[in-house]
């Protein structure tokens, strides 16, 4: 009885010992490295000085950063200021909305740090982020900022 209880000690010894960090099934490590964070900010007008942005055109759009050709970018963070901003892809002549940034306090997530964070918007190779106007008259976002991190096929 004594060497089975042993035994049982010893296995769970040695399945505990067996633990560590889990990476996910892609294999890429999370968090990603530094040098693959991209963060675009440009403040524009925000706080009353700074150079205003260009007003977009109604249904117009604003390129903010072209995606390398050998990479995808990741956005879990962006913020706009001005509401009728949506955050979209441009790709192949094509518009594809994402969707607009949501307010949590005073920082507009699209994936919550912590909770499935590497969830976000995902944007082609070559593709361009663009901000897009959805009135109809011309709008000049005060600032616009986004973080994600690029990751190669």
């Amino acid at each position: 009885m004594l060497l089975l209880g042993a035994g049982v000690a010893l296995s769970a010894v040695f399945l505990m010992s067996q633990g560590g960090t889990v990476q996910p099934s892609s294999g890429w490590p999370w968090p990603p490295a530094r040098q693959n964070v991209v963060h675009v900010f440009e403040r524009g007008n925000a706080a009353g000085y700074g150079t205003p942005l260009p007003p977009i055109p109604g249904g117009g759009t604003l390129a903010v950063y072209t995606v390398p050709l050998d990479r995808w970018l990741t956005i879990v963070q962006a913020e706009g200021g001005v509401p009728f901003m949506v955050w979209s892809e441009q790709f192949g002549g094509v518009l594809t909305e994402k969707g607009a940034s949501e307010s949590i306090g005073s920082t507009r997530l699209i994936a919550s740090p912590g909770r499935n964070a590497e969830l976000g918007w995902v944007f082609r190779p070559g593709s361009t982020v663009v901000l897009k106007n959805t009135s109809s008259s011309p709008e000049s976002p005060v600032y616009y900022a986004f973080i994600g991190y690029e990751t190669r096929n």
